[in-house]
Formats: structure tokens, C-alpha cells, sequence
């Protein structure tokens, strides 16, 4: 645990001449395949900024190692027991993609799905789309909704497929639109689906085609549209009536029936546009020491190491390491693997009324999966996204199924792969723009939250970056936010924040 709290940041002002001087939950589907949610009576309208994930455009065929990702849920083992999702997104000039990792482990599907079976029984997730994001309080004709239920891999199932289309006040259960749609689940030991003696299965992923014309247009929406998103996770535990388990779901704000609660997608990469004025000065923020706590971060999962076994480690904490980690798959089978990274900046060394112009986070890459052995294939390299977390967290605390959702994805980069040689300390620099997180958090008052995961599909992706405890020999290695902004009246003296000692 920190106990002792140093304020070293480095400020430097330049002469410059100024120009320019738990809400309501989601809802099972009820009776046979009921869209509503079950209280009508009480309307949930979300007030806070919506969750937003900008999703990015293939002219041909998806690189999904470089799509967008969002996460949801928790992987609570136990019987029964929880679910975690990754959702990938990104889209083409014929269709809207979406490809989910559900980490479940028990794989319940009907066998035999009549058309009129409310597959939301059994192991299932639904897509919610507001085509207008119009945030309307009941189901418009510009919503739509997709369901894909579990099946053993079964090619053009359209008996696993459920969709429905606002009506103005409810689901148009009767809409008939065209979509493709593909379930593939994982388990350990034959025979795995409907079957809990054997023993724990993986999960499942579901992938979904939406081609625009399902939707009403001859084409993907300009750069820069806004569409509501919901997503609800449904999940079986055992043959029914046995093992029910409450739905996971995406924000969560979310309700079926009320778009207005739903969070956004928005089409193309993060937008911002910063501050134009000339800038008057820039702020260097990075821990002085191990116990600094100006800067705080943790990271969760499965380490460099695959730890927890078959089901990770959910709930460690790993907020005193000296390192951080990212990595993820397309396949729930090596959940124990995945790994993402918070931080933390507190942001008090910026001069009150300041405006931000640019801000990036650097982080020393100094390790990666499968790198001790010359003769096996180069991995891969990770798209390394960067986010914005609106929610508080603490550094000693935070876990895999306690960690905030993201609030919007604002940029990402390519991580490449040492190739079978020691790093030359402190590692290489990766730069990510975090100008917008930045602005948004210093404007609100408040500490800039961030974290990294990445996007990954392969095996061997996970990076391994130096966290803000690391020993003083590396302490150029630590995270480092730089911060470059403009003021009206700029102290025109070079200011030094010396170490503070708070026993």
C-alpha cells in the first residue's frame, strides 16, 4: 500500500506571445418472445454521458485484430456462475460486424428451437440498434433488435435467430429482416454443450453480419454518425428449469424497451478538436518513486504468466507490481491470458483556467508472450487501445470483475514484438494521443482515468509494459503523461515541484 506521497512534477512555462489571448437492469425476454421490459411503469431516461465505442471501417475484408473492443460482465466462477464478454466491432461498405468472446462456463443451447422458443432461456445474446440515436423512451421504427442463441457451430441456423423492429411503442415481433449470424462455442471434455459432468467449459463466440439494407440504407452511415447501442447477455447454467442466471449487459443503463438508456456507436475513428491557441506551457507528470502516488495503476488478468488456471484470476489484485499488461484473444479457451491496465494521473500541477492542446501518454514496452524461443513462429503484434474511465477505481482494490467499464475508446496503436532479445532498459517508447481524455477530465475537475486493452484475435499477444512502481534505476520507465497547454496570463518563471513528504 502507498503510505507516502511525494509531489515531483515538472512544469515549465514557455515566453510565448499570446494570439488568442445499479439502474434498472436489462430484462430476460419473457413468455415466448416478449421484448419488453417487465416494468413499464418506471422509465429510466440515462442523464450521464453515454458510453461510446468508435468503431472503424474496412474496405474489404475485416483486419478484427484492429476492430474496436468494449467489455462487459463478470467471470464469477461457481455454480451457477457469471459471464464476461469482449464485443469487436467495425464495419464495411455492405454490412455493420459484430463478434463477441463470452467467457461461460456452461454451455446450455436448445436443441430442437421452435419459432416461437424464447431462446433467451438458454445461452444467448442480443445486438440493440437505435439507427437515428433519437434516445427515445420506447422502441421507434428506427430501432432494431438481433438475437443469436447458442448452437453447437451449426452454419445458417436461421431457427437460432430472432430479430424484431420498434413499432413506436413496443417490438414488432413479426418484422422479418435479413442477417447472418454465426455461434462457435469451446469446451474442455466431450460432450460439452448440455452437459455440466463433465466438467467447466470455456464459452462461445457470437458473430453477427448486419448488412445496411437490413437497416434501411444503401450504404454505411457518413464518418462521424451516431447510433445507439445496447447489448444483454443471456445464460443457462443447467438443463432447465435448473439454472437460470441473470443477464450481463451493455451500458449499464441499459433496458430492452428504452433506447434512450442505451449507449452509442460512433462511425470512424475518435474525434476531438483541441484548443487552438498558441501554447503557453507543458506539464510533465510521471511518479517520483515507488510509493508516488501522483501517479496510480494496476493491472488484471493472467499476468506474463497464464496465471489462475482455466479460469484466470477474477478477482486479484496486482495494484503494488512494478509492471503493466495487455493482451486479449478472439477465443474464450485461453481466457487466463487476457490482460488490461489501468491508470491514473492526477492533474492538479496544471495551471487553474489552463486549456489543453495536446496531451500523450507514454508507456516502455520491455516484454511480450513467446519471446524466449528463437524457433517458434514471431508473434503477433497488438493493437493497444487507449480509453477513458469515467468511473473511480482503486489502485489496491481493482480487480478483473470489479474494473469500471470503459467510456470511450480515443485512440490506439500498434505494439510490435521483441524479436527474441533482451530490451535495452527502459524499453521502447509507445505514444499514445490522449488529448481528449485529458481535456475532459482536467475541464471536469478531476484525475484523468485511463486504460489499455487491446484488440487482439491470436494467441501470444499479450505485451508487457513498466508500471509506476517500478525501482528508481528505471524511473524514466515509469508512465509518463505530457501535457501541453495555453493560458491567458502564463507565469513567465520556470516552476519546479519539489519531492513533499506527508508521514
Amino acid at each position: 500500500m502507498k503510505t507516502i506521497k511525494f509531489l515531483y512534477l515538472l512544469s515549465i512555462s514557455l515566453i510565448l506571445v499570446l494570439v488568442n489571448a445499479f439502474p434498472k437492469p436489462g430484462t430476460i425476454l419473457a413468455s415466448t418472445l416478449n421484448f419488453a421490459d417487465q416494468n413499464q411503469s418506471e422509465v429510466l431516461i440515462a442523464d450521464a454521458t453515454p458510453r461510446r465505442t468508435n468503431i472503424p471501417y474496412f474496405e474489404n475484408n475485416i483486419t478484427w485484430a484492429k476492430s474496436a473492443i468494449f467489455w462487459f460482465g463478470i467471470n464469477e466462477q461457481g455454480f451457477p456462475g457469471k459471464n464476461y464478454a469482449d464485443a469487436r466491432l467495425a464495419y464495411t461498405p455492405q454490412a455493420l460486424e459484430i463478434r463477441l468472446t463470452i467467457v461461460d462456463y456452461y454451455l446450455w443451447y436448445n436443441t430442437n428451437p421452435q419459432s416461437g422458443d424464447d431462446l433467451s432461456q438458454y445461452d444467448a445474446i442480443a445486438i440493440y440498434l437505435d439507427t437515428v440515436h433519437n434516445h427515445a423512451l420506447t422502441p421507434q421504427t428506427d430501432d432494431y433488435l438481433f438475437l443469436l442463441g447458442n448452437n453447437n457451430n451449426l452454419p445458417n441456423a436461421s431457427n437460432y435467430q430472432r430479430e424484431a423492429r420498434g413499432n413506436g411503442s413496443t417490438w414488432n415481433e413479426n418484422w422479418d429482416g435479413s442477417w447472418t449470424a454465426l455461434a462457435m462455442p469451446s469446451w474442455s471434455c466431450d460432450p460439452g454443450l448440455n452437459d455440466n459432468a463433465c466438467g467447466i467449459d470455456f464459452g462461445w463466440i457470437a458473430s453477427f453480419v448486419i448488412p445496411w439494407s437490413t437497416l434501411g440504407y444503401s450504404g454505411p452511415p457518413a464518418a462521424g454518425s451516431l447510433w445507439g447501442l445496447g447489448v444483454q447477455l443471456f445464460d443457462r447454467d443447467d438443463n432447465p428449469p435448473a439454472g437460470a442466471v441473470a443477464p450481463e449487459f451493455w451500458p449499464e443503463t441499459f433496458q430492452a424497451s428504452n433506447p434512450s438508456t442505451w449507449g452509442e456507436i460512433h462511425f470512424g475513428v475518435s474525434q476531438y478538436t483541441p484548443s487552438t491557441q498558441i501554447p503557453s506551457g507543458s506539464t510533465i507528470i510521471r511518479a517520483a518513486s515507488p510509493t508516488d502516488n501522483t501517479v496510480e495503476d494496476a493491472w488484471m488478468g493472467g499476468g506474463g504468466w497464464c496465471n489462475g488456471g482455466h479460469e484466470g484470476e477474477g478477482e486479484t489484485n496486482h495494484g503494488d507490481d512494478a509492471d503493466l499488461f495487455t493482451g486479449s484473444e478472439i477465443k474464450p479457451t485461453h481466457f487466463p491470458c487476457y490482460n488490461k491496465s489501468f491508470l491514473r494521473f492526477q492533474l492538479d500541477a496544471i495551471p487553474q483556467g489552463a486549456e489543453i492542446i495536446s496531451a500523450t501518454l507514454t508507456l516502455h514496452f520491455w516484454g511480450n508472450a513467446a519471446e524466449s524461443d528463437p524457433n517458434d513462429p514471431q508473434p503477433p503484434y497488438s493493437w493497444v487501445h487507449l480509453f477513458s474511465v469515467t468511473d473511480d477505481w482503486g489502485e489496491m482494490t481493482i480487480h478483473w470483475n470489479n474494473a469500471p467499464m470503459a467510456q470511450e475508446n480515443i485512440s490506439a496503436i500498434e505494439v510490435f514484438p521483441y524479436p527474441y532479445i533482451p530490451p535495452v532498459w527502459p524499453g521502447q517508447a509507445y505514444i499514445w494521443d490522449a488529448t481528449k481524455a485529458i481535456a475532459e477530465a482536467f475541464a471536469a475537475g478531476n484525475p484523468a482515468n485511463l486504460a489499455i486493452y487491446s484488440s487482439d484475435t491470436g494467441r501470444d499477444t499479450s505485451k508487457y509494459f513498466t508500471g509506476s512502481e517500478v525501482g528508481d534505476w528505471d524511473e524514466v520507465g515509469r508512465p509518463t503523461l505530457k501535457v501541453i497547454w495555453a493560458i491567458d496570463n502564463p507565469n513567465l518563471t520556470e516552476r519546479i515541484y519539489l519531492p513533499l513528504v506527508v508521514k
